[in-house]
């Protein structure tokens, strides 16, 4: 409870574990008698040992909504309370950090600070399992929290260490579903819709392997340029084409990719563009033979 003196308003603030999930926290606040607003975080900590701190901690905390994650503005790093610093990062970060008395800000050149940082991000990084069993690793989240997060001054070897995570392990969100596979397990839809004509079993056949499709539509929302950037350039993620489904079509296999004879000849008619890296290539193609389809010349 804090009380100014001067003017005489006063606030209320409550924190409290949820009942049956220990990393959830429900924070409530008040102010003058107002109603009191509530917000839930999902909380993540890790307690180490130093030579400089036997009791050493770090934490960092997601803000959540209605099954989702939203992102922090103008986040600070925290030392039990806001400082000065904003950390760049679309989610809370707290730690036993170095400061001057004030408690105001980090102390840039301490060699303790950077090493909190190193394990802050090494504890965003194992979040991302769990993240997974809640349902909460989502292509919006990558898009709108993680990815964001990149440029954070505090965390920058946060990039390096998720991309090294998400090629070698099952993380990756995959269109249509709630699975997630290694960035080796996955390819890349261009334009992002063919998902909607080849499935992810006609994919693995037409590949030679056991892949998805990964999640990535939505080219209006934020984030999307990015993303796609992250895929190609960092995780190496390998394209599929309109090309590739041409490749894979037969007369005899028409059945399977929507019962429309239309698509073999139109799609076989296609230039075949030298640049297959581009989102925007085929989407014009792909919309006028839905449109064809959709219109019943089977």
């Amino acid at each position: 409870t804090w009380v100014d003196e001067v003017t005489g308003e006063f606030g209320v603030y409550e924190r409290e574990t949820h009942s049956t999930d220990e990393k959830i926290c429900i924070c409530r606040q008040s102010s003058s008698g107002a109603e009191s607003e509530e917000s839930r975080y999902l909380i993540y900590n890790k307690q180490f040992s130093t030579d400089e701190m036997a009791d050493a901690c770090v934490k960092l905390a997601f803000r959540l909504g209605h099954r989702r994650i939203e992102a922090v503005s103008n986040a600070k790093v925290w030392v039990f309370f806001p400082t000065t610093d904003k950390s760049g990062l679309f989610f809370l970060i707290h730690g036993t950090y170095q400061t001057p008395i004030s408690r105001e800000k980090i102390i840039s050149d301490s060699n303790f600070n950077q090493e909190l940082y190193r394990r802050t991000e090494d504890l965003v990084v194992e979040s991302m399992k769990d993240l997974r069993a809640r349902g909460l690793l989502t292509q919006t989240f990558l898009r709108e929290i993680l990815l964001p997060s990149f440029s954070s001054p505090c965390l920058t070897g946060l990039k390096e260490k998720m991309t090294t995570a998400f090629s070698e392990e099952d993380l990756l969100p995959v269109f249509g579903s709630g699975d997630h596979r290694s960035a080796r397990k996955v390819r890349l839809a261009l334009p992002y819709n063919l998902p909607d004509f080849v499935k992810n079993e006609q994919l693995s056949s037409a590949v030679g392997s056991d892949v998805s499709f990964v999640a990535f539509n939505d080219q209006s929302a934020a984030g999307f340029s990015e993303y796609y950037r992250w895929l190609r350039n960092d995780l190496k993620v390998e394209p599929w084409t309109v090309l590739d489904l041409v490749d894979l079509l037969t007369v005899e296999n028409l059945q399977d990719f929507g019962g429309c004879s239309w698509i073999f000849f139109l799609l076989r008619g296609l230039p075949r563009y030298e640049n297959r890296g581009t989102p925007g290539n085929y989407s014009g193609d792909l919309a006028n033979i839905c449109c064809i389809c959709n219109s019943g010349y089977n």
